[in-house]
């Protein structure tokens, strides 16, 4: 097994020529620059083109006409998304969230819940979609600071010397089934808070497309996700490489092999082939032997027997060894003949 290791190996250096040591290093680079480029065809394949859109919203409201001051609309703000240039792909689901910093004072009691309102709009002013959203604003305190703020500062605040006003940043989850139309393209989306109380001047609105493992893990850990691309496309192109050279290696030597052992065989059969020329011709010569013993045979019979019935002549016996053109069947038979007619004369009282 160690010798036909060594021979194999001894095979493949003996046929590795300069043209295929640059073919093979060219190959290698191929994979290398298909395993390090691989992470950003992914990437630019699976990935939508918008993956996360989060605009700035500012509110307005309409005031009261017969008032110097007051709020006599809803906070609404919109957002145009083509003036930012941004398209969103077809057929990607996205989540809505709306972000908005609220500034709770003495009327934080009167809150209660509030709708956030979501809408959307082409170009033309056309109304595709519509998401509603109710949601409350929590008035318990949590964290150290308004912890602290409020037994550090107890005496202030119970003299109503400390006003208290906290500003609470409110994340609502709008929807999760929004998705682009084909043919009716989005161009503006409207946020509209439907309480008068809340006061908000901005916020913001985030759209965030929805995906499975594979894009969440290329999106959300783009560092890791590059690096077991680069090793799996690695370990495939290398493993590869090395079945079709392995391959080609096994063919080169199995064709060696075949045709050592072809040039073995003309060689043995060339020798069977004279041996057996050689057992022909010794054969015929045996036989050429015969005959002519036994035409010595028959002239023994012709000097012994000298009667004209029984005098045969063996000068029309055709001999298939000297050039005769006999037929040899007919000769065969003649013999036959004589020799019964030998056994005859010989047998028979003089």
């Amino acid at each position: 097994m160690a010798a036909l290791r060594i021979q194999f190996w001894d095979k493949i250096r003996s046929q590795l020529s300069a043209f295929k040591i640059l073919v093979i290093l060219l190959q290698i680079g191929v994979a290398l620059g298909i395993s390090l480029f691989s992470p950003l065809f992914l990437r630019y394949f699976c990935l939508p083109k918008v993956v996360e859109y989060s605009p700035q919203l500012h509110f307005t409201f309409t005031t009261c006409p017969n008032q110097l001051a007051g709020v006599c609309s809803f906070p609404t703000a919109i957002v145009s998304l083509t003036e930012d240039g941004v398209a969103l792909p077809d057929g990607i689901r996205y989540d809505i969230f709306v972000e908005v910093p609220a500034y709770v004072s003495k009327n934080k009691n009167e809150i209660g819940a509030f709708q956030v309102v979501v809408e959307i709009f082409t170009s033309e002013g056309r109304k595709v979609s519509l998401f509603r959203r109710t949601t409350f604003l929590d008035n318990s305190f949590t964290g150290f600071l308004p912890l602290a703020k409020r037994f550090l500062f107890f005496p202030l605040n119970l003299f109503k010397w400390w006003d208290e006003e906290v500003v609470r940043d409110l994340r609502i989850h709008v929807t999760d089934r929004f998705v682009e139309d084909p043919v009716l393209k989005t161009s503006k989306m409207s946020v509209q808070i439907q309480n008068r109380f809340l006061q908000v001047a901005s916020g913001k609105l985030f759209l965030n497309a929805r995906f499975g493992f594979f894009r969440s893990f290329l999106y959300n850990w783009p560092f890791l996700s590059s690096i077991v691309i680069i090793g799996v496309f690695l370990s495939c192109t290398f493993s590869l490489l090395t079945v079709y050279w392995g391959y080609r290696s096994i063919c080169l030597f199995l064709k060696d092999t075949d045709l050592t052992n072809l040039s073995q065989s003309d060689v043995y059969g060339k020798e069977v082939l004279r041996g057996g020329k050689m057992n022909k011709l010794q054969q015929s010569s045996s036989c050429r032997a015969s005959y002519e013993s036994f035409d010595s045979v028959c002239q023994d019979v012709d000097s012994v027997v000298p009667n004209e019935k029984n005098n045969i002549s063996f000068e029309n016996v055709a001999n298939p060894f000297n050039g005769d053109s006999g037929n040899f069947e007919g000769t065969a038979l003649r013999r036959r003949r004589v020799k019964k007619s030998y056994e005859h004369t010989v047998r028979s009282p003089r």
